[in-house]
Parts: C-alpha cells; structure tokens; sequence
C-alpha cells in the first residue's frame, strides 16, 4: 500500500473514475455512497493515510524514521505534524537509550510551514516520562516544559506528567537533599491534581489513577515514614470522597 497518501476527503464519483488506476488501488475507498439531495453520489476516501490510528503500528522504529524521511524528500509539501507524531510516538514508546534527546531533536527540525500540535509535543513528554536512565531532577524539568506547550491538555497529559513527579528515582548520594526533592516532587503532584480539580468541570478532571499517582509520590518518602503516613491517608481519603459523589 502506497503510505504518502492520507486524510480524509470527499469526491465525486465521477471523479474517482477519473483517477489514475495506480491511484484508485492505493486509496482505501467507503463501501458506501452518499445522496446529497439528489446530487451525484460521493465516496470517502483516505487522501493522508498516517492521519489514522492504525497507520505502521506494527512497524519498526527505524521503519517509520526511514518511511518520514522519504516523505519529506518526495512529497514535501503533504508533510504536516501528524507526519511527524508518527515517529515521535515510536521514539517515545521505544527502548533506546536517550529517546527523550531523539525526540527534542527531531521536534525541533521541524521548519515552517509545518508546526508542532499537541500530539507532537505530548509524544515528547511521553518519551521524557518513559525514560529510565535520566536525572528524576532533568526528567522533571524536561516534563513540565514540554507539558507547558501542549495547548489543550488531556486526561492522559496529565497522567504522564504526575508519572514522572512520582517516580520517586532521586539520584543523589546525600538523604537529606534525596528525601528535599521526594518531598518537593510529591508536592508538586500535589499542586497539578489540585489545578485539574480547581477546574469546575470545564477542563480534565482528575480520575482514580491521577489520585493514585500523588499518593504513590508520598509513599516514596520513607525517609520521613511519619509525613509519608499522613499525606497518603489525606489523599486516599480524598479519592474515596470523590469516588462517593
């Protein structure tokens, strides 16, 4: 199947007709026509077909790097941020090492007129927060400005970014700098569940899992078993008041 071709668009059957017989076997056409008021019949047809969800899913990495690259050099102008959000998905869900950088470096090569949308930037802060070699104090930082750019965030924006405040992977030699910035990770799951609740039901409200995440943040400080007691009792409580209403 030919991949440059993609998004959805409506045409006229007789224009179908029209088209090359190379193209007519590479578009995924409706099985179904359309009446629009006695007008001729129309087909569906994908025109970008990486605009859908299962567009490569079972393709490698390097098979999607190598299928944008090729894009890019034969059809520069049908190239748009989905294009991109292809690979940067596969970066973020991939096991190599340093695929956060990979997926900052790539973002950031995309030149106008092609902008970065928000499954772009979300696929970034995905790779940060799958990151398992990294700094918990850079993968934060990392995390929260990439968070920062996504435009409308959604449910699981928000878990990603309480993922990686809770992780609790603190690579410092000293227990009293280790068990300050468990303390202030936990806290600041603390604060963005607490903006996704201060919403009133007009943004993303936060669900059991979020919840979960900020209690788990408490219950990596063991260096203070007292506190870490409290604050997880506090917010298993909350959640269960929430679960009530």
């Amino acid at each position: 199947m030919n991949r440059f071709l993609l998004s959805r668009r409506t045409i006229p059957l007789a224009m179908c007709r029209r088209l090359r017989p190379t193209m007519l076997q590479t578009t995924t056409f409706s099985p179904s026509y359309h009446l629009h008021s006695g007008r001729r019949p129309y087909a569906t047809f994908f025109a970008h077909e990486w605009h859908r969800r299962d567009f490569m899913t079972n393709d490698s990495l390097e098979t999607k790097q190598g299928w944008l690259s090729d894009l890019i050099q034969q059809y520069p102008a049908e190239v748009d941020a989905e294009a991109y959000s292809v690979v940067l998905r596969a970066i973020a869900n991939s096991s190599h090492p340093g695929a956060p950088q990979q997926a900052e470096e790539l973002i950031n090569r995309m030149a106008a007129p092609v902008e970065a949308n928000d499954a772009c930037y979300q696929a970034v802060l995905e790779a940060w927060a799958n990151s398992r070699r990294e700094d918990s104090s850079l993968v934060v930082v990392r995390a929260e400005r990439w968070f920062s750019k996504i435009r409308e965030p959604t449910l699981e924006s928000y878990h990603l970014l309480l993922n990686v405040t809770t992780k609790g992977r603190v690579k410092v030699n000293n227990r009293t700098r280790a068990k300050q910035l468990t303390n202030e990770y936990a806290l600041k799951a603390e604060e963005i569940l607490r903006s996704m609740a201060a919403t009133d039901g007009d943004g993303v409200q936060p669900d059991t899992k979020a919840y979960n995440y900020v209690i788990r943040g408490w219950s990596r400080l063991r260096g203070d078993p007292e506190l870490m007691a409290e604050k997880v009792m506090e917010w298993l409580r909350r959640m269960e008041k929430i679960q009530q209403e």
